[in-house]
This record gives structure tokens, C-alpha cells and sequence, in this order.
């Protein structure tokens, strides 16, 4: 026992000094600072846009169509854009990338101060906004691969998830607390900062790249057909990334209509928007930290199952709060903030749980690639569920969509033979 004290003591000692390490790397620090302020920039324009959305139309479609149109560069430009900037300078790419956004952002500011904003041009600036994100996230992630050793890079890979997560908390909280106290434009004149302040920061890295002679002669296209045969000639994958369309395809309502749901059915305000965001955060942050412990004794498949029945309770408790008229108020209050830190913690089940059935699956060549596509397929779904959620809302009210999406739910994993009697622990 006082072996294994003494040696779990060491093991701390060395990763203790291993972050340490990453944080005295000058340019790896640069970089840390500026994906945080990024990500925080990022959760308050995540909370103000809808928002704002739902403010100008007064209507839940149309926040669901402009959250499904958010998505819609993802799809289109991810499957590429990976390949793409693999054959370019990152740190360029991630500084016109966030200039891009700054100046986007600052035009809508200038438009809902002047009175020409219109619901097109809101559409417009969601996608444009989202188009450069699609480019910047693939150059970040890169470029930490250029900024450190390999024996570094399974530290300074966990550190930047860990503190993105902890920013979007924060940003979230920020973002509720300015639109409540302040306004819709304070957030925006942050979100602005933000931007400005990562491409200083990334300005001030000194670090030449390298680019694979191999990437650099190849063309783009040609990089991700390879990928593609790739993951066609793999069932485990299909099915890895068919589970990952569902999951997305089923909690794309009720975070389209989040704002709508705030408003108009638990009739509260940005404040308890914000609170909800950070349960959500946290729930997913709880969620993939603790997966891989409950794996070793559950079967994934039954994980995934229950997690897809809590999603399926949250859209009818949901449901019942609007035709019962509940606002969430008292006990309400709590209870809903509550079922979304859980709504989180499945979530993270869900995520962290196809996110290393496809790293188990997927040969160390074909990573980025792979990784690639199950993104942009996943995220695929999102927009179309967003807009037939939004088509619904013309023909009934937010409560009938919500009791269709939680059936649906149920149908499928009946199907899919997840809420069979199959032992819930591994032999």
C-alpha cells in the first residue's frame, strides 16, 4: 500500500511538472491564452445570436432555421477544410479566420444600432460567421501538433479540451449576466474583444511551420476520397458515425428551441438561459470525464441506451410543463437546471463514447481524416432536423413536436436493440 501511495505521489509529481513544462513553452502558452479567449468569445456569441434572433422575429421557427444554418458551413466546408489547411501556414490562417469574425460581427453591431438589420441579413452573417469558424477549428487543432513534442502532445491536447470546456462555462455565464444587466450589444462589443485579442496573442507566436512535402503536392480532393474509401471499407465505423447522426439528429430540437423554450414555455429570462447553458457545460465536462470508468463494468450499447431515454424524458416533462402551464418557478426552478446537468452528463456518455470507438477502430494514418468526416456527417443532421423541427412549429405547437421527437427516440432504439434484455454488465 505505501508502494503504491508513494508511486500514485510520483505519477502527480511528473504530470504536475508536464503541465508546468507546456505553460513555460512561450508559444504553446500564446496559443492556450488565445483558444480560451476564442472559446469564451465563442459561448457569449452562442448565447447572444439566438437571442437576438428570437428578439427581432418573435417566433421559435425562425430561431430553429438560424441555428440549422449555423451548422450548414460545417457540413459543406469541414470535409475539406481539414485537408486544406494542412497544406497552409496555420497561424495565418487562424488570424484571417478570427479577423473575419471580428468584422462580421462588428457589421452586425453596426446594423442593429442603424436599424437596417432584417432577418436575411441575420441569416447571412450566422453562416459567414460559421464559414470561418469551419477553417479556424481544424487550423487550431493542427497547429499545437507544430508547437510541441510528440511526447507532449497527449498533455497539451488535454489541457486545451479542458480549458475550452471551462471557458465555454464561463462565456456562457458572461454572456447571460451582460444581456440581463446590460444589453444585446454589450455582448456583441465582447464577443469583438475576444476575437481581437486571439489574433494577438497568436500574432506574437514565433514558430516556423513545417508542411509534409507529401500534403503539400496532393491535391485536397484527393485526401479525403482516400479517406472516404477508408471508412466505407469499415462497418464498425459506419455504424460509430450512423449512432453519431441519431444522437445529433434527436437533441437538435431542443437545442434549436432553447431560447423559445426559456421564453415562452418555463417563462423566464437570458439569466436562466445562462444557467441552463453552464448546467449543460458541466453535465457534459461530468459526463466524458467519468465514461471511460463506468465502460470498464457497463456495455456502451446500454449506456447509449440510457442515454437516449433520458433525452426522450426531458422532451416530455418538457412537453407537459406547456400544456399544464409550469413555469419554471419554486422547486421548477431547480428541477429543470438540474435535468439539463444530467441532460449534459448523457450527452458526454454519448460523445465521449463514439469519440473513442472511433480512435479504438481508425488506424493512426487515417485519424484526422476519419475524425473529419464523422464530423461533417454528423453534423449533417443538425440543420435538417433544425429546419423540419422549424416546419413542424407551422402545423403545432412546441409540445406535440417535443412527445414526436421523444416517441421517435424510443422507436429507434427498440430498433437498434438497445432497450433489449441484454446483461447490463460485462462478463
Amino acid at each position: 500500500m505505501e508502494y503504491n501511495i508513494l508511486h500514485e505521489r510520483g505519477q502527480t509529481a511528473i504530470m504536475e511538472t508536464t503541465y508546468r513544462t507546456l505553460l513555460k513553452n512561450k508559444n504553446y502558452r500564446r496559443l492556450f491564452f488565445a483558444n480560451m479567449i476564442n472559446r469564451l468569445g465563442d459561448s457569449v456569441d452562442t448565447l447572444a445570436f439566438p437571442w437576438l434572433v428570437y428578439a427581432f422575429t418573435g417566433e421559435g421557427t425562425w430561431a430553429a432555421i438560424v441555428f440549422a444554418v449555423n451548422k450548414i458551413p460545417s457540413v459543406l466546408f469541414l470535409p475539406l477544410s481539414g485537408a486544406y489547411v494542412e497544406k497552409k501556414i496555420k497561424k495565418n490562417i487562424m488570424i484571417l479566420c478570427d479577423m473575419i469574425r471580428a468584422l462580421l460581427v462588428a457589421v452586425l453591431l453596426i446594423c442593429m444600432n442603424t436599424n437596417t438589420l432584417s432577418l436575411i441579413v441575420l441569416i447571412l452573417f450566422s453562416f459567414l460567421i460559421s464559414a470561418a469558424e469551419a477553417f479556424r477549428i481544424p487550423a487550431g487543432v493542427s497547429f499545437i501538433t507544430q508547437l510541441l513534442d510528440e511526447d507532449e502532445l497527449s498533455y497539451g491536447v488535454s489541457l486545451n479540451v479542458l480549458v475550452s470546456m471551462l471557458a465555454e462555462v464561463a462565456g456562457t455565464g458572461i454572456g447571460g449576466l451582460i444581456i440581463s444587466c446590460l444589453n444585446i450589444n454589450a455582448a456583441f462589443v465582447v464577443d469583438i474583444a475576444t476575437f481581437v485579442l486571439s489574433i494577438v496573442m497568436i500574432w506574437m507566436i514565433m514558430k516556423k511551420e513545417t508542411i509534409a512535402e507529401n500534403l503539400e503536392k496532393k491535391n485536397s480532393l484527393i485526401i479525403f476520397k482516400e479517406g472516404l474509401q477508408y471508412v466505407k471499407s469499415k462497418k464498425i465505423l459506419i455504424r460509430v458515425i450512423l449512432f453519431a447522426v441519431f444522437a445529433n439528429a434527436v437533441m437538435a430540437p431542443i437545442d434549436s428551441l432553447q431560447t423559445p423554450v426559456v421564453v415562452d414555455i418555463l417563462k423566464q429570462n437570458a439569466a436562466y438561459l445562462s444557467l441552463l447553458n453552464i448546467c449543460l457545460t458541466v453535465g457534459v465536462l461530468l459526463g466524458g470525464a467519468v465514461y471511460p470508468i463506468i465502460q470498464k463494468k457497463v456495455r456502451s450499447r446500454v449506456l447509449f441506451g440510457i442515454s437516449g431515454l433520458f433525452i426522450a424524458f426531458l422532451y416530455v416533462l418538457i412537453a407537459v410543463m406547456e400544456i399544464r402551464q409550469i413555469a419554471a418557478e419554486g422547486i421548477w426552478y431547480y428541477g429543470i437546471a438540474l435535468c439539463y446537468l444530467c441532460y449534459g452528463v448523457f450527452a458526454g456518455f454519448m460523445t465521449t463514447g463514439l469519440g473513442i470507438l472511433l480512435m479504438k477502430y481508425t488506424d493512426q494514418e487515417y485519424m484526422s481524416r476519419t475524425n473529419t468526416i464523422y464530423t461533417a456527417i454528423g453534423e449533417a443532421v443538425v440543420p435538417v432536423a433544425s429546419a423540419a423541427t422549424g416546419v413542424l412549429l407551422k402545423f403545432c405547437g412546441m409540445d406535440k413536436v417535443f412527445l414526436i421527437v421523444a416517441v421517435c427516440i424510443v422507436i429507434v432504439l427498440t430498433a437498434a436493440g438497445m432497450l433489449n434484455n441484454t446483461s447490463l454488465y460485462k462478463k
